[in-house]
């Protein structure tokens, strides 16, 4: 570059400096981008889960109540606002209660 400006030199040299970083980062990004398309839409979003999913302990039962995942025993705690889902899991609400139908 004998022959130019010396600002025109450095304004070259930037301007090659940013096309370089460019390059580089579209080369990195190509695996991400190939990555996500080989494990499909699916992957990306995935739905939320409506039915259970965890194993609950023994004599309980793996259950959806109120839109979350709950483990139902006879004998503990519920609120009688769900009783349709405890029904669902042939269970009932009975002053505060669940208890097996």
């Amino acid at each position: 570059m004998p022959g130019q400006a010396p600002g025109r030199v450095l304004a070259m040299r930037s301007r090659m400096r940013t096309a370089a970083i460019l390059l580089l980062l579209a080369g990195l990004s190509l695996p991400v981008a190939s990555a996500r398309a080989e494990a499909g839409p699916a992957a990306a979003e995935q739905p939320p889960r409506t039915e259970p999913a965890r194993a609950c302990g023994r004599g309980s039962t793996p259950a959806v109540v109120g839109g979350r995942l709950r483990c139902l025993r006879a004998g503990t705690r519920c609120d009688a606002r769900y009783e349709a889902d405890y029904r669902r899991y042939r269970f009932t609400c009975a002053k505060g209660v669940l208890r097996r139908r």
